[in-house]
Formats: C-alpha cells, structure tokens, sequence
C-alpha cells in the first residue's frame, strides 16, 4: 500500500486522537477484555482494513515532519527550511565515557492559521487552537556496547520492543507507565510513504504518569503508541497474500516511535469498556491528584548506512549480545538553514520531535523555554543507565 508523501496532518498534533477516531480491534490485550475485537470474519476483515489505514495515515503525517529534520538523500521533499537550530548541549553521561555526548537542538513553530485548516468534524478540538511549537534533539553514537554510547541491538531492544518500560526505568519524572490495550498489527501490510516500506507494527495504550515537583501537581498522559521498521520487501512475493509475515524479507536497521495523546481518555466509554469497572474509581483518583497533560512526539532511530542484518539460520543461536561491535569513525556535519547533513558512516542517528502542554498554571511560554533542556537530557539518561544495565549482566 502506498501512500502519499504529505505534510501536516490531523492526527500527529497537540490537539491529539479522540477515543471515537481510534481504530476497532483485532486487539490482544486489554484488562476489559475483547470489546475492541471483531466479531465474526467479515468484520474482522473490516478491523483489519481500519486499522492498516489509520497505521497508514500515522505514517504519512509523522515521516515528513521527522524527516524535514535530518534528510536521507533519497528525500529531495523534505529539504525545506523549516527548522530554527537552538544550539547544542554536550554531555558525560558516566565517568568512564571517552569525551562528550553532543546533542542538536532545533525547533519550528507551526501556525494557528495552518493547523486550523486541517481540522474536520472528526478532529474538533477542545481548545482552541493556537501556534504548535515543535522542539528537535539529534544525537549521533558509535554502534558499540561500552561507556557513553550503546550499540544498535541494544536502541533497538529498549525502545523497539521496550519502549514504555526503558522510559520508566531511565526516566527520574516517571512514576508509573502501564500498557493499557494492544492492538493485533499481525495482518498488517508493510505501508510505503514516499521512499521507504514499514512493517512490524505495535500499537497500544498506555498511562503514563510524570513527577513536577511540589507545589504543582503530577503529570498524566493517556497515550497512543505506534512503533514500526523500516523493511525491504521481496518483490518476488506481489502475489501472495498482503501480510507482513509474507511479504516482508528482512528488516532494516531503522524504525519509527510516534506517540500522541488521547484528550478524551479518561472517563471515556472507550476506558470503562476496555480497562475495566476499577476505571471510574481510578479516574477519580487522577482528576484530583494530577493534571491531565498531553503531547506528540515522533521518534526515529537509524544507523547511518542502515546495513541489513545477518540472517541467522532457525538451527544456529544467535550472537550473544554482549559481543564486541567494531568502532565507527564519525562523518557528519551540520548547517544553520534548519536541517542536518548527514553522511552515510554506520553511526546510529537518534531523533525525537516533540510538541507538549503540561496543563495547569504553567504558561506556555514557560514550557517552550524549558522544553529543549528537558528532552536534552534523555540522552544522557540513556546512556548512563544503559551502561549501568550492562555491568548487572557482567
């Protein structure tokens, strides 16, 4: 399925998804039970069908925006300067780390007028819309497992695969990161926007919840979680049937984390149905204990030359991963139009956008400010506990 290379959307914004826009089941996971799931053949067919293009719709408003950042070659759309350069932090992320972590920041601002034009009778928001102010880190790290950097297997394994839970592990602010529903993206197409084919869909719900410090209250932020990967596609299987068990052949060393908020969660039928009785009691609780806040973000990691991975064979183990990975050298340099040159070296590449209302009696202009130092130190975060999770293994 192909779709087309488009700009800005509805659903990747601050306003958020409402419960109603959310895709029907298949779902596999959810404390309510199956009140997501289809029915009989015919409508889980329909399900699936929902579902591939809500997938695909993520896609086609997410990539550009990323993409707009840090543009591969292959890209000629995503040039435009659009992105303001904010400076730079350096960071040691531990004691033992050889020289400094270095993080871009960079932002765009997204107009009122602009976003307005994109609002239909499914994405009405319930505030009113105003400017979207979007910040930017990219970091650069050598594919190795040692001090101050982490190598492909490892990004890929905590934030792939493990995303909510390495967030609340390395993340001081989370308190509490609960997979609520999860849907079946089994039967799900490899989806093509612009150059590039994704499969190995996740979707889910989680809740989120994020310590501010005294005198202003928690945080909580009911999300919508996507993940995929980047694939090659055997052309030699058009015929068989449109499944990404089928007609993917391998996956690439690239892959996409887009989350956005749900404003209309909590108290939701949605909630109620699929979570379960205890969820009225527990929206109480929230309501008076913290501030319902939201956000969205797009996250892509990659390495630079995005080399294909070793096909092991079903009677072999794979490597152990706590095998030695041969040093990079780095190549990459950068200019002040709003985008980063990169170069092919083998290096991975983190990125992550990120637009957010912390709700409340914090002006906006306030988050704005604080906003890049705060995503800044993720990195380090990272890198530091990474590092802490290798010696427990050792």
């Amino acid at each position: 399925m192909a779709t087309p290379h488009n700009s800005l959307g509805p659903l990747v914004r601050l306003w958020g998804i409402k419960t109603a826009q959310l895709p029907t089941g298949p779902v596999i996971g959810g404390v309510g039970g199956d009140n997501l799931a289809a029915k009989d053949n015919d409508d889980k067919a329909r399900s699936s069908d929902g579902l591939t293009q809500f997938l695909g719709s993520l896609l086609g408003e997410a990539i550009p925006l990323i993409d707009s950042v840090s543009p591969k070659k292959e890209d000629k759309q995503a040039k435009a300067k659009i992105w303001k350069p904010k400076g730079s932090k350096s960071y040691t992320p531990t004691p033992a780390t050889n020289g400094k972590v270095n993080v871009e920041l960079f932002e765009r601002v997204i107009k009122a007028g602009e976003l307005k034009n994109l609002i239909t009778g499914g994405t009405t928001p319930d505030t009113p819309v105003r400017d979207e102010t979007w910040v930017c880190r990219r970091s650069v790290h050598q594919d190795k497992r040692e001090e101050g950097t982490a190598s492909w297997e490892e990004f890929r394994e905590c934030f792939k695969k493990k995303h909510p839970e390495t967030e609340k592990l390395f993340t001081p602010s989370v308190i509490r990161m609960e997979k609520r529903v999860v849907w079946d993206c089994e039967g799900v197409p490899p989806q093509t926007i612009g150059y590039q084919t994704w499969s190995k869909f996740s979707l889910c719900i989680l809740e989120a919840r994020h310590r501010v410090g005294k005198p202003l209250k928690d945080r909580t932020f009911p999300i919508l979680q996507m993940t995929c990967a980047a694939v090659d596609v055997d052309n030699n299987m058009a015929s068989a049937p449109d499944s990404q068990a089928k007609r993917v052949s391998k996956e690439k060393r690239e892959f996409l984390v887009i989350s956005v908020t749900i404003p209309d969660y909590f108290g939701s039928t949605f909630r109620k149905e699929n979570v379960g009785t205890a969820s009225s009691e527990e929206d109480n609780h929230i309501a008076k204990d913290t501030v319902i806040a939201s956000y969205a973000s797009i996250e892509r990691i990659r390495q630079l030359n995005s080399p294909s991975p070793p096909r092991v064979p079903s009677s072999q183990p794979a490597a152990s991963s706590s095998s030695p990975v041969p040093p990079v050298q780095t190549q990459q340099s950068s200019n002040n139009n709003g985008t980063t040159e990169v170069k092919e070296t083998g290096e991975i590449e983190w990125l992550m956008a990120l637009t957010s209302d912390a709700g409340g009696v914090l002006p906006m202009f306030i988050q704005n400010l604080a906003v890049p130092g705060q995503i800044a130190k993720d990195v380090p975060l990272f890198l530091g506990w990474i590092a802490k999770e290798r010696d427990k293994n050792t």
